[in-house]
Parts: C-alpha cells; sequence; structure tokens
C-alpha cells in the first residue's frame, strides 16, 4: 500500500525547490571533495547542476529505448521502475561521481529483478554488442550494491498504473447512465504517463493522483470532474482534489526535455574532465584499486584456509 509505503515516507517532498536543493547539494559537495581530493588540478570545470540534470533526463530516455529492445519487450512497470530508481539515485549522488552512462543498466537491471521479470544479466547483457558484454556484466554486478545503498534500500516502487485501472472501471460504474466510454481515454492517459515518468511528478503527488491526472488528459468534455463530482460531491475535498489534478497536468504537459544527442556528447566530454577516476573503470587509479581489493580477498581466502 502507498499510504504505508518508503515511497510516501522517504520520497515525497513539499516542493520542487527541495528536490532542487537536494541536487545542489550533491553538486556542491562532489566539487569540494573533488578540489580537496586532486589540488593540483587547477580550474576545473565542473558540470552545473542543470547540466547533471540533462544527462541524467537523457539516460532516462535511453532506458525507454533499451527497454524496446528486450524481445518480448520488458514490462511498463520495469521500465517505470527503471527510471525511478534512476531519479533517486541523482538525488543523492553527483553525475560526475557516476556517470549514468554507467549506471543506467544497473537501474534496469534491477528493476528486472524486483519488478519479478526473471533474465540472469548474461542475458540481459545479450542487447548489447559482443565487445561490450563482459565488461557490462562486471560492472553492473560491482554496482548493485552501491544502487541499493544509494536508495537506501527503498526498492519498490508504486507506479500510477495499477490505480489507473482501478479508476477505469469504478468511472464506468459511477458514470454508467450517461454515454461515457473511460476506455477510449486510454491511449492519451497512457502517453502522459510516459511522459510523467520522466518528469519529477512523483516525487511530489501519490500514484493515484498522477493516475487521475492522466485520465483527464484523456477525457473529454470534463467527464472527470463529474467523476469526482460523485465521488465526493461539491465539497472542498472535491475541489482540492481537482486542483492536485490540474497542478499534476500542468507540471507535466510544462515539461520540456530540450537536451540533444549534440548536447550530450558535449557535456559527456566536459565529464570527462571533471569526472572521479576512482570510479572511473578506464583510469588506472580504478584498475589500481580493484587490482588491489582482489589480491587482498586472494590473501584472506589463503589464511581462512584450513
Amino acid at each position: 500500500m502507498f499510504h504505508t509505503s518508503t515511497q510516501r515516507k522517504h520520497w515525497i517532498f513539499k516542493n520542487q525547490e527541495e528536490v532542487q536543493k537536494l541536487r545542489e547539494n550533491v553538486n556542491s559537495a562532489y566539487k569540494s571533495r573533488h578540489s580537496e581530493a586532486y589540488p593540483d588540478k587547477k580550474n576545473v570545470k565542473y558540470l552545473t547542476v542543470e547540466e547533471e540534470k540533462k544527462l541524467v533526463e537523457y539516460y532516462e530516455l535511453v532506458i525507454v529505448e533499451v527497454s524496446a529492445k528486450f524481445q518480448p519487450p520488458v514490462p511498463r512497470s520495469v521500465t517505470a521502475t527503471a527510471i525511478t530508481y534512476l531519479k533517486r539515485f541523482y538525488v543523492k549522488t553527483s553525475v560526475m561521481d557516476h556517470p549514468p552512462k554507467e549506471m543506467f543498466l544497473v537501474c534496469l537491471f534491477m528493476a528486472c529483478k524486483v519488478e519479478e521479470y526473471n533474465i540472469s544479466v548474461e542475458n540481459f547483457v545479450q542487447i548489447l554488442p559482443r565487445d561490450r558484454r563482459e565488461k557490462v556484466m562486471d560492472f553492473i554486478l560491482a554496482h548493485e550494491l552501491l544502487l541499493m545503498e544509494r536508495l537506501d534500500f527503498h526498492l519498490t516502487i508504486h507506479h500510477p498504473f495499477r490505480p489507473m485501472e482501478g479508476f477505469l472501471i469504478d468511472i464506468k460504474m459511477y458514470l454508467s447512465e450517461g454515454k461515457v466510454n473511460p476506455e477510449s481515454w486510454r491511449i492519451k492517459a497512457e502517453e502522459f504517463l510516459l511522459r510523467a515518468m520522466r518528469t519529477d511528478v512523483a516525487f511530489h503527488f501519490s500514484p493515484s493522483q498522477i493516475a487521475l491526472a492522466a485520465l483527464s488528459v484523456g477525457s473529454t468534455g470534463g467527464e472527470l470532474q463529474k467523476y469526482v463530482n460523485e465521488k465526493f460531491g461539491v465539497t472542498d475535498k472535491g475541489t482540492a482534489l481537482m486542483d492536485t489534478i490540474n497542478s499534476i497536468v500542468n507540471m507535466v504537459t510544462s515539461h520540456i526535455v530540450t537536451v540533444t544527442k549534440d548536447q550530450v556528447k558535449a557535456l559527456e566530454s566536459k565529464l570527462k574532465t571533471c569526472r572521479n577516476p576512482e570510479n572511473n573503470p578506464d583510469s588506472k587509479m580504478f584498475k589500481r584499486r580493484t587490482s588491489g581489493n582482489d589480491e587482498n580477498q586472494v590473501e584472506q581466502m589463503e589464511i581462512e584456509s584450513p
């Protein structure tokens, strides 16, 4: 149940300013740590908060595209959960620390597990070019725990898809005397939910509220207003609900993702100059650190062997 969930308790914020502040704090903290750790690096051009957000938004779209490559395509709940994981991860983590180009597949694979889309990591990487599979597989397995830690192990995600189905059934009953066919709202409503996934709306509203907003977009002639009036009467509660629905619609429809592939290419080029080398699989520092860990593990096994 959403009302007793970790999502409601820990991942619903009062306003967009609160979410923005978290992103600003993460960005600022990374720059401070990086400058202290590498004092010899002068005039480093760090990514701004907005540039970090653009990269995350781009890889949200990539998750949607990659999800469609599986045969059969992964369920929409898997895609939505993966996008939510990515969003939450980068409220707690700087893009410069762990780039989304590397983390988005970790999010997608974890979402497959949580949403019970049974696929092994070996089969999961089959969608990739053959020469990338082993490296990506190793990266996913090495970073699953990091992802779970940054999510505070809050892995169950409540989406608006299920409550929307419930509302469609309920609306048919309440508006049965009219010539209303709520099923005709479905296409536009589902398109709205796909757009909503790529905004911060889930950081502020419940899945049922988002579902109602989707149905309000799908409906015509004020049918949803009629449903709310039938359900609650012309009351303050009904008025407040319609205000919330309108706020969600405005938040989603006004959100325009403007980042292009050329912009992403430029941002990732900039990212190379300011990312954390300790977390860069291609850096000498990373390879020394991980090889050192392997050697320590071997030594520990030898010590513990009878």
